[in-house]
């Protein structure tokens, strides 16, 4: 699945930091991927942006 998504981080051989929404029909609706694993969404921009999908 790493690869299928995108976030392999071939340096190390494990997945990146990253977020993804998926919708019930298995739509990928987010992706938040980040190079650096100390960066992080918070749970308010996580929710904010799931919020914004449910409208």
């Amino acid at each position: 699945m790493i690869r299928r998504y995108g976030v392999l981080d071939t340096t190390w051989n494990l997945a990146k930091r990253s977020y993804f929404i998926i919708d019930r029909q298995g739509v990928v609706r987010f992706k938040k991927v980040f190079d650096d694993p100390t960066q992080m969404l918070t749970n308010e921009e996580l929710l904010a942006e799931v919020r914004r999908l449910a409208r």
